[in-house]
């Protein structure tokens, strides 16, 4: 007898729980739409709302001018032509220099790649702020070369200035002004060394330089814009 009322009692339990999932399915899967967050009445407002603000934090200095933001671009390109010398000379002073020739070929090799991440990356930068860059580096370029050959040759470079490296942090990295610009450089290496020949052989360079170069013309003409409204 008690067999049985378990029996009942776990099978009506089971059709209880069925019954809840097949509920909460529906739910989830009804499609639905989300109110608008302004009217169309509203928008002339906030657009004026939002160029007064614009305005207002320009006036503070808070935005990078178009000089500015091309001052940053060309440290970026010096500095990942420094980067790529720097382990190209690292590979060819080291035993392991065909290994990286082989994963991609005679005519290219693994090498350097500067990644900029940060305010920089997301374009929320002010004209005061560091660049966060990330350099990937070949399997054979270590940490020990990061804070040795890599840290000799920027104390020799007359661009570098408040050259800081910090051995001890967990994540490998370096703090420097290059150009006036503060940088804060971190490193990590690829296990897979085709990775980088794929990356350095897609053009990837390009498109970020058109890129950054298309973003600069569009707040080049936002800053007209603005000095026109004034």
């Amino acid at each position: 007898i008690h067999s049985k009322n378990y029996q009942k009692k776990r099978n009506h339990l089971s059709h209880f729980n069925n019954n809840k999932q097949q509920q909460s399915f529906q739910s989830f899967s009804t499609p639905t739409l989300t109110p608008r967050l302004f009217k169309e009445e509203d928008m002339e407002q906030n657009n004026h709302l939002s160029n007064n603000l614009h305005s207002t934090l320009s006036s503070h200095g808070l935005f990078e001018d178009s000089l500015g933001r091309q001052k940053r671009i060309k440290v970026l390109n010096e500095l990942e032509e420094l980067l790529r010398n720097w382990v190209d000379k690292t590979l060819d002073g080291s035993s392991q220099k065909d290994s990286s020739t082989s994963h991609c070929g005679s005519a290219n090799r693994a090498t350097a790649r500067l990644i900029p991440f940060g305010s920089y990356r997301l374009n929320v930068h002010s004209s005061k702020s560091d660049l966060d860059v990330l350099v990937l580096c070949p399997s054979n370029i270590t940490r020990t070369h990061f804070f040795t050959t890599l840290v000799d040759d920027l104390k020799v470079d007359k661009r570098i200035k408040a050259l800081h490296p910090i051995p001890g942090a967990y994540t490998p990295v370096i703090t420097f002004y290059m150009n006036d610009i503060s940088i804060d450089l971190l490193f990590a290496r690829l296990i897979h060394d085709e990775k980088l020949c794929m990356i350095n052989n897609s053009d990837v360079n390009g498109s970020r330089i058109e890129k950054q170069e298309e973003n600069e013309q569009i707040n080049h003409h936002n800053d007209q814009n603005h000095q026109n409204q004034k």
